[in-house]
């Protein structure tokens, strides 16, 4: 312990610097430093006391709370590890989510109770389920746990030691859970309190899902460099306009879409958002122009993966525009062939990485982590390439990890094509990323029927929003006579995409 610093560490270091400033906002509640850390400790006693021991894990499915938050650094204090998990997904992810973690206890807004009860008979690990919603349900209360005086004995949690589990979108059909470190969320504090130049007085509007790698590790960055988090339980263009106004919100990370709607909200009236000096996003929307226009706010684009923490990349717009960031001070960034050879500056090739942000590996996979940790890097699977200043550029993703992004959503086309292929009258398909104006991206299947069968759009559409979340579902559907084939016999993506994909 003498040489570690934890998560759970910053909490208490904030509580010394910073005792009477405000941590977190939710509502009618404002929680300072000081208040925070004391309900941290006893909801941690509370925790230990259900046998929450080191390592154990701890699933949490809800929008954005104060509770969620309050047990993500209560599990980094029992140094048991916390599950966000993904409320778009359907029953049949989230079972699958919660077999493979196998965790201890459960919590749940009421929301969610119904679905839920249905999937806890089958995963015999979980002991005890509690609410996060102050309704009465067959779920326990979760106040119960905060009734102690907070005072346990010093658990020797490492650095090393696992945190968090965030599921990633499904490369072969199924979820990944990505395990990351106290270590690695330190590592991404500090690149990115430096990258951004976080401000102890800074104020952010945490409304991305705090079950996002995105949502829950940019709270992390503004809580360590002491500055106030502003909660929201889901995205509403109004709603957030009138905080950004009476909080004096000074950042917001918010994907196109949220951008855009905000814009939109704007037009209808006059909102003082001066307070505003920074919009970070993946993404650059046009509409970010209009935003400036009234806040004067300066436009971070990152880039990262939640195998990474969250970014590792970063610049202002004005920097580099089209470029997606030179590499923070702790990550080492190199671009190599097939053979994973390093390529020449301005020659594009897959994006590997050396950084106390990687993951420690996929839960329960070792080939799998093995394979993405090859000659000692870890392979993202993007493609892009490096100029002569540093500054990375996107390029695109490798055939075998094709992804999709639609809405601040990850969707891998395996997953998608695996379920269509489940219809009987399909023969073949491939889905594909197509240009949407909302979204960015919208999801596109391409579909060969049985011969002598036939389908429609919206049947097959409805068959797939009821297996998977309702997000992975195709947009559009065009059905064909045949896919063009490689020499191989195998389908032909890109020239799927070269003739389907405008």
């Amino acid at each position: 312990m003498l040489y570690d610093f934890t998560v759970s560490d910053v909490a208490k270091r904030n509580a010394q610097l910073f005792p009477d400033r405000i941590a977190v906002v939710e509502e009618n509640i404002r929680l300072t430093f000081k208040q925070f850390l004391d309900w941290i400790n006893r909801l941690a006693v509370g925790l230990r006391r259900e046998g929450i021991k080191r390592g154990d894990r701890i699933a949490v499915v809800s929008r954005n709370n104060l509770e969620s938050f309050l047990l993500f650094f209560a599990s980094a204090q029992c140094g048991a590890i916390y599950v966000p998990i993904n409320t778009r997904l359907s029953q049949g992810e989230i079972e699958y989510i919660l077999d493979d973690c196998q965790p201890k206890l459960l919590f749940a807004e009421n929301n969610f109770h119904s679905l839920l009860g249905q999937i806890i008979i089958k995963v015999d690990s979980i002991k005890k389920r509690y609410s996060l919603s102050q309704e009465e349900s067959d779920f326990l209360n979760f106040d119960h746990l905060m009734e102690n005086d907070g005072q346990m004995k010093e658990i020797n949690v490492r650095r090393d030691d696992g945190l968090i589990i965030i599921y990633t979108a499904a490369v072969g059909g199924r979820p990944r859970g990505g395990l990351l470190t106290h270590g690695n969320v330190l590592a991404s504090n500090l690149q990115v309190m430096y990258g951004l130049s976080l401000l102890y007085t800074d104020i952010y509007l945490s409304v991305l899902p705090l079950f996002h790698v995105a949502g829950l590790l940019f709270s992390s960055n503004v809580f360590h460099a002491g500055g106030t988090n502003v909660i929201m339980s889901q995205f509403d263009p109004e709603r957030a306009l009138e905080l950004i106004e009476v909080e004096k919100i000074t950042i917001v990370f918010s994907f196109s879409p949220m951008l855009e709607q905000l814009v939109e909200k704007m037009k209808e009236r006059q909102y003082q958002l001066s307070s505003v000096r920074m919009v970070v996003s993946i993404t650059y929307p046009e509409c970010f122009k209009e935003f400036q226009a009234v806040t004067k706010s300066d436009f971070f684009r990152v880039w990262g993966q939640t195998e990474t923490l969250s970014f590792i990349t970063a610049c202002r717009h004005d920097e580099r525009p089209g470029s997606i960031g030179r590499p923070l001070p702790l990550t080492l960034l190199r671009i190599v062939d097939d053979n994973d050879r390093p390529v020449e500056t301005g020659q594009a090739g897959e994006i590997v990485v050396r950084s106390p942000q990687v993951f420690k590996g996929y839960w329960n996979l070792k080939k799998e982590t093995a394979f993405t940790f090859r000659d000692g890097w870890h392979h993202t699977g993007d493609l892009g390439y490096v100029d002569e200043e540093g500054f990375l550029w996107f390029v695109g993703r490798k055939q075998e990890k094709d992804l999709i992004k639609t809405g601040g959503e990850n969707v891998y086309p395996a997953e998608v094509e695996s379920v269509i292929l489940k219809h009987p009258k399909v023969k073949e398909v491939v889905v594909i990323g197509v240009p949407d104006p909302k979204w960015v991206e919208s999801i596109k299947a391409v579909c060969v029927v049985k011969e002598g069968e036939n389908v429609t759009e919206k049947e097959l559409i409805e068959f797939v929003s009821q297996r998977i979340a309702s997000y992975k579902k195709p947009k559009h559907v065009q059905f064909v006579e045949s896919l063009p084939k490689a020499a191989s016999g195998e389908v032909d993506r890109t020239k799927v995409k070269e003739i389907y994909g405008g």
